[in-house]
C-alpha cells in the first residue's frame, strides 16, 4: 500500500488507481460481490457472476440465492458467526465470507465467494505432491529387493531339480512379485501427476483418436467400442493426458468385466450435456453383469478389486485424476444390465467484466 501511495503522489491519478483496483479484483479466482444495505448487488467480478449463475446486474441477493442471504443474516446477527458452505447454481458449492464496508460498517457488505471445487483442487495438488515424494521412497526401498525376489524365482523355475509342486510355488512368487511391482508403478504414476494443465478438447474428435489407439494396443476391432455423442461440437475442459489415463482405465475394466461374446459391442462411449445444464458428461458402459449393490460404495477405494490379478488402483486413480481437473466420476446402476461410469466435466467459465 505504501508503494501505491508514493506512486499516486508522483503522478498516478485516482482514476488510474481505480482501474488498477478493478483489474486486480476481476482477475481474482474468488468471487467478489458488493452489496448495499438492501442486499442489492452493486458490483461483482466475473468469477462471482459465473458462480452465481450469471445474474442480471443489480439483482437482489435474495433472488439470486436465498441460502446466501440467510448466511448473511446470521452473520449480521453475530459477527463471530462462521458461515457454512452453500450450494448455488448448477450444483456448485461456495464458502461465503462477509466484510462490512464503511468506517461504521453501515455502507453495505463485501461478499467473497470461495469455490469449494477450487479449494479441493488445491488440496488435491498438495496430496498428490506428497504422494509423489512417498512413492519415490517406495521405489528406492522396495523395488530393488522386489526385483531380486522376482529374478530369484525365475532362476528357480529354470532348475531341473524342482518337482512340479515347487515349480508351482515358484510361479506364484513370480506372479505376485509382478503384481506388487504393478501396484508401485501405478502409485508412482499417480504421484507424478501433481498438476493438471486443462485444455479445451472437442470430445468427438478426441474420442475418435483414443478409440483407434486403444483398439490397436489391445488388438481388437474399433467397432467393439461404440461412440455416441449428442453433438460433434461438444467441448470439454480437462488435461488430455489425465483424460487419456482415466478413459484407458475405464475401458480396460469394461473389456475385463464385459461380455466376451465376439459379435457384441464391448464398450459404449456416450456423451452430451446433462438435461437443462451446460455440464458435459461422458458415460463408459460395458456389457457385463454390473456391480453388486453391496460393493458400489467400495469400488473407488484404493486396492479394492474383485480380480485376483488386479491391483485395485484403476478406479481410485481415475477418481483422483478427475478431482484434480475439477471433474467428477460416478457409478450409475443400469436396470438393463452392465456397468456405467459417468465423467462429469467442469463447466467452463465465461469471460468478461461485470
Amino acid at each position: 500500500m505504501t508503494v501505491i501511495e508514493e506512486q499516486t503522489s508522483g503522478g498516478l491519478d485516482l482514476a488510474s488507481l481505480a482501474q488498477l483496483n478493478e483489474a486486480i479484483i476481476q482477475h481474482l479466482d474468488a468471487g467478489v460481490v458488493v452489496l448495499d444495505d438492501s442486499l442489492r448487488i452493486r458490483m461483482m467480478n466475473d468469477a462471482a457472476w459465473s458462480l452465481l449463475g450469471r445474474p442480471d446486474h443489480k439483482s437482489n441477493l435474495l433472488d439470486v440465492s436465498a441460502d446466501l442471504a440467510d448466511e448473511l443474516s446470521r452473520w449480521r446477527a453475530n459477527r463471530n458467526y462462521t458461515p457454512t458452505a452453500v450450494k448455488i447454481s448448477d450444483g456448485k458449492e461456495v464458502i461465503p465470507r462477509f466484510t462490512p464496508l464503511g468506517a461504521s460498517g453501515t455502507r453495505g457488505v463485501l461478499l467473497l465467494l470461495e469455490d469449494t471445487a477450487l479449494l479441493k483442487q488445491q488440496a488435491q495438488h498438495i496430496k498428490l505432491h506428497a504422494l509423489g515424494r512417498l512413492t519415490a521412497s517406495i521405489a528406492h526401498e522396495i523395488r530393488n529387493p522386489l526385483g531380486a525376489i522376482s529374478h530369484a524365482s525365475q532362476l528357480l523355475q529354470e532348475s531341473d531339480q524342482l518337482d512340479q509342486a515347487d515349480r508351482r510355488l515358484s510361479t506364484i512368487i513370480h506372479e505376485q512379485a509382478k503384481r506388487m511391482n504393478a501396484i508401485i508403478e501405478n502409485v508412482m504414476q499417480l504421484g507424478r501427476r501433481d498438476k493438471a494443465v486443462p485444455e479445451r478438447l472437442c470430445l468427438r474428435e478426441w474420442l475418435d483418436e483414443f478409440v483407434e489407439e486403444f483398439a490397436r494396443n489391445h488388438k481388437i476391432a474399433p467397432s467393439k467400442i461404440q461412440i455416441n455423442i449428442q453433438s460433434d461440437d461438444i467441448v470439454v475442459s480437462m488435461d488430455p493426458s489425465h483424460l487419456h489415463q482415466v478413459l484407458y482405465n475405464l475401458c480396460q475394466n469394461a473389456l475385463t468385466h464385459g461380455d466376451p461374446i465376439s459379435d457384441k459391442v464391448s464398450v459404449q462411449l456416450r456423451g452430451g450435456h446433462l438435461a437443462g445444464t451446460q455440464e458435459a458428461y461422458l458415460d463408459v458402459i460395458d456389457s457385463g453383469p454390473g456391480i453388486d449393490e453391496e460393493m458400489i460404495n467400495q469400488i473407488f477405494e484404493p486396492f479394492f478389486t474383485t480380480d485376483s490379478k488386479g491391483t485395485g488402483l484403476g478406479l481410485y486413480i481415475a477418481q483422483e485424476l478427475c478431482e484434480v481437473n475439477q471433474a467428477k466420476i460416478d457409478y450409475i446402476a443400469r436396470a438393463e444390465g452392465g456397468s456405467c461410469f459417468r465423467i462429469r466435466f467442469r463447466t467452463m467459465n465465461y469471460s468478461g467484466f461485470r
